[in-house]
């Protein structure tokens, strides 16, 4: 058997994880991890169990709402950012 679906929920887990630890680039490089596992499984035909296609959707679905939450921070703190830049554009006028 592959080890081609465990590299999958491994990489998803580690991407949840790095996540939640607020550790970009090892998010950015678990889910590098992840899609290169998903994609060669695709290439290959691969059909997962269904236990471990239930682990990896809720650990995907976990890593995008995390993902989601800290990029509305993001948004809402470059807001602010705008909006005190011009706040001082406008003061040193």
């Amino acid at each position: 058997m592959s080890e081609l679906p465990l590299e999958l929920e491994a990489a998803l887990a580690a991407t949840a994880a790095a996540l939640d630890a607020g550790d970009d680039p090892a998010a950015v490089a678990a889910a590098r991890r992840a899609a290169t596992a998903c994609a060669e499984l695709e290439r290959q035909g691969w059909r997962l169990e269904p236990g471990l296609l239930g682990r990896a959707r809720a650990l995907q679905d976990r890593c995008a709402a995390v993902a989601g939450h800290r990029m509305a921070g993001l948004v809402r703190e470059l807001g602010t950012a705008a909006r005190s830049r011009r706040a001082a554009d406008a003061y040193g006028r």
